[in-house]
């Protein structure tokens, strides 16, 4: 019975209840023979005979029975269509006597119940009640809808303000007390203390509601004038004390229907079948103003605090700053590791994470932050959509050019146990902020500085032939291949080069970009698990493999693949799949150039089939990549790449 506060209100609703009963199994029909008895008379054997009072009493019971299953099975029929549910399910709740009560719908609204009241009635069907309970809603509809965000159906908050706020908002449950008899049932009337529920703290806004519509409005108007696909975003603050007056992203959502698509434009890309629901819902929710990196602006900030740090201006001022240090993050981060750090951070108190490093660091402090706010352990929050609550701010300051962990929605850590490499997809992972220094990467070794680039290209190339490409996320690819193509060879010949370095981390960074709207594809799937298994680089493992995959999409992504190797340099005048072929062995030349292997010796050729069942369960029917694999493809591709 928890009561939330924040621009809302509870609405009445009716939850459905069923009150058991014995179910009967019909095992032969009462009073005549049975196939037994037959036989026992052919063999003139004694037949127990039942007398005629008996053989009654025994008929009507069965014929009582009979009749409570077939109402049941009624009532059940009756109420799925009414719920739009199972019949066969509600039957089996019907049937449970383990319990008092059966909760057969949650928060029916207001004309269902009154459906079901009057069904209830009018065929005096017992042991059904409708009880009042609450939802949350929201009485401004999608005003500041990414603002104020929305609860699940356990009202625990999951996106915005709900969520970051969920411990504020959430209140006191209220709960009574009473008996149970030794068989562990309820002694309704012998003792019951009830104790009230405990509302939650408010939590007021700077917001206000007029510029908040007009703010909206003009969002909603100029998106429609320019065709924008990509949405916008907007904000006002007062200048004088930095309230946020108004906040918007377009497109908006219905804060009291909030699994429903309403934009046109979203859902005629759902029905082109270019994108699915929850891919749709994702963009919906997005607030583009907190949780997408744009080019600079107020980004530069950072720069500042950084500044600031180094020359001991806070200091000055009487701040004070202490750290917790972990440096024994290694190459691939697993799970136990990260809730080892998440438990440090908390005893230490920590307010944010501050992370220097590759790949694997960066994506371990992702996750830890995440796993603090969430009070979960690391590996709870595998999958898409996982993180709840707001994850402690982060700061992400890249050492290498080549995962753009510092700008995505993703995190790869691997299973303490089996190896494997899992994901954590979700918005709330993208770092508060990044810090790009090319003088970081400067002392990489030449082989990790090659691996990380490819790494970089793989992501922007990926995104480039997804089926989920927008003209941004083009935009983002060909700028960071062309910055590969350009600075890779001279920061190979000149590892000092910082200016070249610098071009390199801004490549990874706009690759992260393009690839965390796009998602990635069989490149990284197989690199995850030959990874995962045998302890490859992620970088060199996405080397060998993409000149391989690239080849593969020839057939369906020639002409994208052509337009890259005219933005890249590679081609002339030469027609579109000769242009596109020529780019695929531009890559494999920069791999040989660069000193990549043809072959990945750690990697046995046995275990060829298992990498493909575990590459196929991460990406096969779920990335939205140009051309799917076969088995047999995937084996004549995983030949080229094993251990001889």
């Amino acid at each position: 019975m928890n009561k939330r506060q924040l621009a809302a209100m509870a609405a009445a609703a009716m939850m459905l209840i069923c009150m058991p009963t014995t179910a009967f199994a019909a095992l032969g029909r009462p009073g005549q023979p049975s196939a037994s008895v037959q036989q026992q008379v052919k063999s003139e054997r004694k037949v127990i005979k039942k007398n005629a009072k008996e053989t009654e009493e025994e008929t009507a019971k069965w014929q009582q029975q009979m009749l409570e299953s077939v109402n049941k099975e009624r009532k059940a029929a009756g109420l799925a269509e009414l719920l739009d549910g199972d019949a066969a399910a509600i039957r089996k709740r019907m049937d449970n006597t383990k319990s008092q009560y059966e909760v057969i719908k949650l928060r029916a609204e207001e004309d269902t119940a009154n459906a079901v009241r009057a069904y209830i009635n009018e065929n005096k069907i017992v042991g059904v009640h409708l009880v009042a309970d609450a939802k949350r809603y929201y009485p401004y509809g999608s005003l500041a809808s990414h603002v104020i965000g929305f609860v699940g159906d356990d009202n625990t908050g999951l996106y915005g303000l709900e969520a970051r706020y969920e411990q504020e908002l959430e209140g006191q449950s209220g709960m009574v007390v009473s008996t149970k008899d030794n068989a562990g049932n309820d002694m309704m009337y012998a003792y019951e203390q009830y104790f009230a529920a405990q509302n939650g703290s408010d939590l007021t806004l700077t917001l206000d509601t007029t510029i908040q519509y007009y703010l909206e409005k003009g969002l909603d108007t100029m998106t429609d004038k320019f065709a924008a696909a990509n949405g916008a975003t907007g904000i006002i603050m007062d200048a004088k004390t930095g309230g946020i007056l108004a906040m918007a992203s377009s497109p908006s959502y219905d804060l009291n229907d909030f699994a429903a698509v309403q934009d046109k434009t979203l859902r005629e890309r759902m029905e082109r079948g270019e994108s699915t629901l929850a891919e749709m819902q994702l963009l919906q929710w997005r607030n583009k103003a907190l949780n997408d990196t744009y080019e600079p602006g107020s980004t530069f900030k950072i720069l500042t605090l950084a500044a600031a740090l180094e020359e001991g201006v806070i200091e000055r001022i009487g701040g004070k700053l202490e750290a917790v240090i972990q440096s024994d993050i290694p190459k691939d981060s697993s799970f136990s590791l990260v809730d080892s750090v998440a438990k440090r951070a908390r005893e230490e108190g920590c307010d944010g994470v501050l992370a220097i490093g590759g790949g694997s660091v960066l994506d371990a402090a992702k996750t830890a932050a995440a796993a603090i706010a969430n009070h979960k352990p690391a590996e709870k929050l595998v999958g898409t959509l996982k993180v709840k609550k707001q994850p402690m701010p982060l700061i992400a300051v890249p050492t290498t050019a080549g995962t753009g962990s510092e700008t995505t929605i993703a995190a790869v850590i691997s299973g303490t146990a089996t190896h494997r490499k899992r994901q954590i997809l979700d918005p709330k992972l993208v770092p508060f902020a990044a810090i790009l220094d090319p003088e970081l990467t400067v002392g990489l070794p030449q082989g990790n500085t090659i691996h990380t680039a490819m790494d970089a290209l793989t992501h922007a190339l990926e995104a480039y032939v997804s089926t989920y490409a927008t003209p941004e996320t083009d935009r983002y690819a060909e700028m960071a291949a062309k910055m590969i193509y350009e600075a890779l060879p001279v920061v190979r010949e000149e590892p000092k080069n910082v200016e070249m370095r610098e071009q390199l981390l801004v490549a990874s960074f706009l690759a992260g970009m393009a690839f965390t709207r796009t998602y990635v594809g069989y490149v990284h799937a197989f690199a995850h698990s030959i990874g995962g298994r045998y302890g490859v680089a992620h970088g060199l493992a996405n080397a060998v493999l993409l000149p391989h995959i690239m080849e593969y999409y020839l057939p369906v992504s020639a002409p994208r693949l052509a337009r890259m190797a005219q933005i890249c340099g590679i081609s002339g005048d030469s027609d579109e799949g000769t242009r596109a072929r020529a780019f695929v062995e531009s890559i494999a030349a920069m791999n040989q150039t660069g000193g990549v292997p043809e072959r990945l010796a750690e990697f046995p050729r046995a275990e060829i089939d298992a990498v493909i069942k575990e590459a196929f369960q991460e990406c096969h029917g779920t990335y939205p990549v140009p051309r799917y694999y076969t088995r047999p493809a995937a084996r004549a591709l995983l030949e080229q790449v094993c251990a001889e």
